[in-house]
């Protein structure tokens, strides 16, 4: 939109600029949407988070296996020293 143009909807009368911009607010929506994905060549940075995929899955999870016993390293008896 042009200054020209703003300028020829505010002398319009209410009725006529109220519906002219219905429809500039209702193309700038059509606009957003087929513009909401970013082309291929964008940064990974500069897409926003809420954009970008879900982060893969690991395929196992973490731990000991099923039927193995854990190991960890066991408590001390007694205590001797506190570090602060």
């Amino acid at each position: 939109m042009t200054r020209d143009e703003a300028i020829a909807i505010l002398e319009m009368d209410r009725e006529d600029a109220i519906q002219a911009i219905l429809i500039l607010a209702e193309k700038a929506e059509n606009y957003d949407r087929l513009c909401d994905k970013p082309s291929p060549t964008t940064p990974s940075g500069m897409t926003p988070p809420y954009l970008k995929p879900a982060g893969k899955r690991k395929r196992r999870p973490c731990g000991r296996k099923h039927g193995h016993k854990g190991i960890s390293r066991k408590r001390p008896e007694k205590i001797t020293a506190y570090q602060t």
